[in-house]
């Protein structure tokens, strides 16, 4: 029988690999959760979705920060912590599964090749083509994708950037995302009764973002503006609001009738914020996919992006152009379109494959 282990570092990656762990429980395979640590997933409202209640393993119980040198120093760390958990664990027949591109996705991948793991890789292929951007999620990617035992890929065009990779590759036809999405939706209304009958929601929290000071500036003045004809649900991270309070644009903000700041939500009751926006302004790689599914209209602050969901549909790649975020929110309505919901599930491909694979 095989020993599966889930490598999970952030809130992102558990949000995409928790519906393959509900499809092995629902088969009665059991498997393992250990958490790096990157972000605190200890308290995640995804566990009361699951029968797998808390985390295995925590590998580092200080989460990471987002400047370069803290992360490199907490990835040194973490890795020293993890390397005498992994001496203990049997090698044959275990499966590290990994997501995405994180540093803790590198990290992962580097203890299953150093311990003889068969590593798993969900959401592989995807490429941004340019290094620094997203940085360093690009350069990550492109190091985990030449340790991969097994990769899964959502589409052709994740599958043909691997064509010269080793290992098995395997076609999900669609992210992960659409089925933790199509479980949130499913969930009870957990939204506020509170939020206002039309709205936007604003996510700025990229660190090549960040660190542009003039560019944050003109950024939250267009969203100051734009506030006075559509409600704004300000989404804050921890890194946006010390840059905000840095440049003194957090009483700015904060003190706006129509602007609503909000800490970071958990995911079950974000999906359904997102339901209900008009529109969705974001630099945030996975709400391109769940805005695609979603069929919300969305601008991306970004100059590359690595996927492909919903380009030149209901998605618009406007980097630092913030005249054409005014031209979108003047139209944004033609952006949005049906969801994308379709009845296949990826995590039952991925399951499928590795009970195959015994």
């Amino acid at each position: 029988m095989n020993n599966y282990l889930f490598l999970v570092g952030t809130n992102a990656e558990f949000i995409k690999v928790f519906p393959v762990m509900i499809e092995m429980e629902n088969r009665k395979i059991p498997y393992k959760i250990i958490s790096t640590g990157q972000n605190n997933l200890s308290n995640s409202d995804l566990f009361i979705k699951l029968n797998h209640q808390g985390l295995d393993y925590i590998l580092n119980s200080q989460p990471a920060r987002q400047t370069t040198i803290s992360l490199l120093s907490w990835w040194i760390k973490t890795l020293f912590v993890a390397i005498p958990i992994f001496r203990k664990i049997n090698s044959k027949n275990t499966y590290i599964i990994l997501h995405g591109d994180t540093i803790s996705t590198l990290q992962g991948a580097l203890l299953g090749k150093l311990f003889g793991l068969k590593i798993i890789h969900i959401e592989a292929g995807l490429r941004s083509f340019n290094y620094l951007s997203p940085f360093p999620e690009e350069i990550n990617r492109v190091l985990v994708s030449n340790l991969v035992n097994i990769h899964f890929v959502q589409n052709e065009w994740a599958l043909g950037n691997l064509k010269n990779k080793k290992g098995q590759k395997v076609n999900t036809f669609s992210n992960t995302l659409i089925d933790s999405l199509q479980v949130a939706l499913k969930t009870g209304n957990i939204v506020s009764s509170m939020l206002p009958n039309k709205y936007f929601v604003f996510i700025f929290h990229r660190q090549e973002n960040l660190a542009n000071p003039q560019h944050v500036k003109a950024v939250i003045n267009q969203i100051i503006a734009q506030s006075k004809n559509i409600h704004c649900l300000f989404i804050i991270h921890g890194n946006t609001l010390q840059t905000l309070k840095s440049l003194s644009l957090y009483e700015k903000v904060s003190n706006k009738k129509n602007i609503t700041l909000m800490e970071r939500v958990p995911y079950l009751s974000f999906m359904k914020i997102l339901d209900k926006a008009e529109c969705l302004i974001t630099d945030g790689g996975s709400n391109q996919e769940e805005a695609y599914y979603l069929g919300l209209p969305i601008f991306i602050l970004r100059e590359h992006t690595e996927r492909t969901e919903g380009l030149n549909e209901n998605v618009v790649l406007g980097g630092k152009n913030l005249q054409a975020l005014k031209r979108f929110f003047f139209d944004y309505k033609k952006y949005r379109k049906p969801k994308q919901l379709s009845s296949s599930s990826p995590s039952k491909i991925i399951v499928d494959f590795l009970e195959k694979s015994k």
